[in-house]
């Protein structure tokens, strides 16, 4: 332990240079901005729910770590009253030491954006063994949070958490080359539930949900909640999610669809419908998903199913299906549409970019003939 601790401040004494790096100090509280030799963080708190306080965690790898003792809590989901922007003075690799602020929390994803693109879009899940590692620190266990690195250019980097509120413990900038500018996001979007609510508009008695457990009513998960059907009287209600894309959806458009029920009684049923029209209107059902699982008896994750639609349509309806005996809540964990093209179905996923340029301690780049201690994409690795 005692060399890597040694490797880690011969590291840190060659970045000084080209790192700089905003920390929070719980003594000080919240200040109205942090300023290190022009690499900035700003910030909107309306409501004054971010706040500045001790919280012990490590962060890096079981073999190189650092322990960070004060965190920025953004006190809820980012809006335009709760937000944070980063000043960036130079090109280089942007790294955030981040936690949710719950760990039982399985929906928050942090957005970086620059110059309208995104950078980074992915759920913060550090409830889930993969996204940790565990290293052996005075004698006990501890956990070890990754460390998210992305390429950057000198500019303003928006940070945003639109599922629910962050811990942020630091953020760093290690100068470099710019980066690749990424490609724009596809145009016709992507509906990608639970990652993202975005283009899902819930109407009605249908809400975003995680009261309801699953996994043997052992788990409460973030799930869309469709407490009652989506007809009255063979009539369209409110009682829908209302699926939305920039241009509509296209024939070949993949959706899919996994859920469960929660219920003591094991004769209870729940489904739900894909279907188009307005609001008291009769709806046009384009299909109907197997029954789902009994989350309260059922250990098991909820299947996922498919359905490829067969026309263009401008926007898309889920709703609680119709003639279920003993129908019951239904609650969808999965909800995505990826769009079909003629050689096969193409995912449409978030642009994610970083710089693929190799560095040495001294902060110069080299390429793959060097052999040492180098740095790509803000991660120390041997070469």
């Amino acid at each position: 332990m005692k060399k890597i601790f040694t490797l880690i401040a011969v590291a840190m004494m060659a970045l000084g240079a080209q790192a700089q790096k905003i920390t929070f100090d719980a003594t000080e509280g919240l200040k109205a901005e942090y300023d290190v030799d022009g690499f900035k963080l700003t910030y909107v708190d309306t409501d004054g729910k971010m706040a500045v306080d001790a919280n012990s965690q490590y962060f890096g790898t079981a073999e190189e770590y650092e322990n960070l003792g004060a965190r920025f809590k953004t006190g809820g989901k980012s809006s335009e009253k709760n937000n944070i922007t980063l000043t960036l003075p130079t090109a280089g690799t942007l790294k955030v030491y981040v936690r949710t602020a719950s760990s039982g929390a399985t929906d928050r994803n942090l957005v970086l954006t620059q110059s309208d693109n995104k950078l980074f879009d992915q759920v913060i899940k550090e409830n889930e063994a993969t996204d940790y590692a565990t290293a052996e620190i005075e004698g006990e266990s501890k956990k070890v949070f990754p460390i998210i690195s992305v390429g950057v250019n000198a500019g303003t980097v928006e940070v945003t958490y639109p599922t629910g509120s962050l811990n942020f413990y630091a953020f760093e900038l290690v100068a470099g080359d710019a980066p690749d500018t990424p490609d724009p996001e596809p145009a016709a979007g992507l509906i990608d539930y639970p990652t993202s609510k975005d283009g899902i508009t819930l109407g009605g008695t249908t809400a975003y949900d995680n009261s309801q457990k699953y996994h043997a009513n052992a788990d409460a998960v973030s799930n869309i909640s469709f407490a009652n059907g989506y007809t009255t009287e063979g009539v369209i209600n409110a009682n829908a999610a209302t699926l939305t894309v920039e241009g509509g959806f296209k024939a070949g458009d993949v959706v899919s669809v996994a859920g469960y029920f929660n219920n003591t009684d094991e004769e209870k049923q729940a489904a739900v419908t894909l279907f188009v029209g307005e609001e008291g209107e009769a709806p046009t059902d384009l299909w109907t998903s197997g029954l789902f699982i009994n989350g309260r008896t059922n250990a098991a994750d909820p299947t996922v199913e498919t359905y490829t639609l067969e026309a263009d349509y401008a926007s898309l309806k889920l709703g609680r299906a119709n003639g279920l005996t003993g129908a019951t809540r239904t609650n969808v964990t999965l909800l995505k549409v990826v769009r079909g093209t003629e050689t096969g179905i193409v995912e449409l996923p978030v642009t994610i970019k970083t710089n693929d340029a190799v560095y040495n301690l001294q902060g110069q780049r080299v390429d793959a003939n060097y052999r040492g201690i180098v740095i790509k994409n803000g991660k120390k690795i041997v070469q």
